[in-house]
């Protein structure tokens, strides 16, 4: 098994020669596979025919364990104007934003191929906010989904979580309302059901793991439960996003799987627009909210990347540097990041189609604050 010096000994050496305007993923040829289960590298807002040529000419080649690609479900369609309504999902067929499924079946294969596993970005906790037409041309409405899920599959009475209850009502950011989404009632067995055979239908197209979002408004036994009707054994990371002195802790959802280790992400931009010389002793005593074994640990993701709280691309060395620690250092899971340019936090990509370049350079649009907390 090789370690991750390979993909370190490029981006030390692209340091020195190179400008990058987007934050590609980092590469070089290898010889051998990778250790498991990573890293990891998330392409975001990829289409499935982009992620392919990746996986194939640069991700296998340089030894990532795993890729892991945006939500494959047809979802609420803003046209392509913001990134945010792919995280709106208007029902479990695979005719997303991003190419159908013969595409994401075809994409799969492909880096398989490659040697290496694909994670689905999975949005389980809930339906749509807004807009009654998908990409897929399905039409719904906030609490109707035909052939789905009909008002009394979602929590009732309906509440929206404020700002307070992050800290005093552990049940109200489990049941209430993400920013006006719809909550699906996941301790309902059919509900549960649903989810569950989604997710089967994505394994049993190939993938081998699922980053859970918005874990931390489902409550652990109702994941548990999902998880127990799963085929298989895939690769289970959550995102949980540690909040000080909060009722609802990333450490609750360790037995269902990896957690997202948001800390680590803030500690990155410290360091590397501080003293770097203390990283001698950085670990989980620096008040990391999952240990080692369970930690996917990350510089920057979509949503960290615009509301300030972690280095992105715009910091250029520094950025790239605190990456390659990150790929050097032992702790968790490294997961790399590789989205599109921006000026505005909520646009989307310019060309977000199924056609579109992979790294698209330009951002527009607007729309409501990001789901995550």
């Amino acid at each position: 098994m090789r370690s991750y010096k390979v993909i370190v000994t490029t981006v030390l050496s692209a340091l020195a020669s190179a400008v990058v305007v987007v934050p590609a993923v980092l590469s070089t040829p290898a010889q051998a596979a990778p250790p498991t289960p990573g890293p990891i590298v998330k392409l975001w807002n990829w289409n499935w025919n982009s992620v392919a040529r990746e996986c194939t000419d640069v991700l296998g080649p340089a030894g990532y364990g795993a890729v892991q690609v945006s939500p494959p479900s047809d979802s609420m369609s803003k046209g392509g104007s913001v990134w945010w309504d792919i995280y709106q999902p208007a029902r479990y067929t695979l005719n997303s934003k991003f190419g159908d499924e013969n595409a994401f079946r075809n994409m799969v294969r492909a880096c398989h191929d490659a040697g290496v596993k694909v994670h689905a970005d999975a949005v389980v906790n809930h339906m749509t906010g807004q807009g009654s037409r998908s990409y897929g041309g399905y039409d719904f409405g906030k609490y109707n989904y035909p052939g789905l899920y009909s008002s009394w599959d979602f929590h009732s009475p309906t509440c929206e979580i404020n700002s307070g209850d992050y800290a005093n009502d552990g049940w109200r950011v489990q049941n209430c309302e993400l920013v006006g989404l719809s909550d699906l009632n996941t301790g309902s067995d059919y509900v549960r059901d649903q989810i569950a055979g989604y997710l089967n239908k994505l394994t049993d197209l190939g993938v081998d793991g699922f980053r859970i979002d918005a874990a931390k408004h489902i409550n652990p036994g109702d994941l548990a439960a999902i998880k127990s009707k799963l085929r298989g054994s895939p690769y289970i990371h959550q995102e949980v996003i540690q909040g000080d002195n909060e009722a609802v802790t990333p450490s609750q959802y360790t037995g269902i799987g990896d957690v997202h280790e948001f800390v680590y992400g803030r500690k990155m931009k410290e360091q590397f627009t501080g003293q770097i010389k203390w990283l001698s002793t950085f670990g989980q005593s620096w008040g990391l909210s999952v240990p080692s074994d369970k930690a996917v640990v990350f510089v920057d993701n979509h949503d960290t990347e615009r509301n300030g709280s972690t280095l992105n691309y715009k910091y250029g060395d520094a950025y790239k540097l605190a990456n390659v620690f990150m790929l050097a250092w032992p702790y968790g899971t490294p997961r790399v990041y590789s989205g599109f340019t921006w000026n505005n936090s909520e646009g989307g990509p310019r060309r977000p189609t199924a056609a579109s370049s992979p790294t698209p350079t330009a951002a527009t649009g607007g729309g409501p604050a990001s789901t995550a907390r």
